[in-house]
């Protein structure tokens, strides 16, 4: 166990220098300077936009949030992938900061609309599939909604401790509770094609190679 916290909290500790834009063919007026700032790899954009928003607000005349999305290099960015999955995906080159556009007009088809907790009911289903493959679902069924809260509250306020103390049991491996299957989430390099797909690892013996089997035949978009 002390072996996974510290691994856990190096990956918790990896932040991508972004700057924010906005898109010159909608705000033709403005010259503002982009937002710049650090964000967690395990994060989610959607998190950051209100910083991002408030900045701009006393630039530009009104923003409306809902009609905000996201983009990269042409490529609408999907709010419930992890910024440094998307970073990953989508970046093919050295240069930082990671430059993205702020748009509000024409939002795509291919991206769903953040609304309301959606982003947190993402979060926590994809929790709830791991943990499934894992231990049959026994640990997370077990936990109360105040501890699926403070998982998501400790990720949201970046507190990585909060979000320990709970994201522990979930990494249990004992007699009782053995984990029975290794999740693993591929996400393709064809961006719009088959991406997210979860996958579990059907045999334990890692030196001999990993046998996987597709847990569904819904893509997880």
């Amino acid at each position: 166990m002390p072996q996974d916290y510290e691994v856990t909290r190096k990956l918790w500790d990896g932040r991508i220098p972004v700057q924010f834009i906005l898109d010159n063919s909608e705000f033709r007026q403005c010259s503002a300077k982009p937002f710049c700032a650090m964000i967690p790899r395990l994060s989610y954009f959607p998190l950051a936009l209100p910083r991002v928003l408030q900045y701009f607000s006393t630039i530009v005349e009104q923003i409306d949030p809902e009609s905000v999305w996201l983009q990269y290099n042409g490529q609408p960015l999907k709010w419930h992938y992890p910024v440094g999955v998307l970073f990953d995906l989508l970046k093919s080159d050295d240069l930082l900061p990671w430059t993205i556009t702020l748009r509000t007009k024409n939002f795509p088809k291919e991206v769903m609309r953040c609304a309301g907790d959606a982003l947190e009911s993402s979060f926590i289903q994809s929790i709830k599939e791991a943990d499934q493959l894992k231990h049959k679902a026994n640990i997370i069924n077990s936990m109360k909604s105040d501890e699926h809260k403070q998982l998501w509250n400790g990720l949201v306020q970046d507190r990585f401790d909060e979000f320990w103390s709970i994201n522990k049991k979930l990494m249990e491996n004992t007699d009782s509770e053995a984990i029975l299957h290794i999740p693993i989430r591929i996400y393709e390099d064809e961006y719009f094609c088959n991406v997210g797909e979860l996958y579990f690892v059907t045999s334990m013996d890692i030196g001999s190679g990993l046998s996987t089997r597709n847990v569904s035949e819904r893509n997880l978009q």
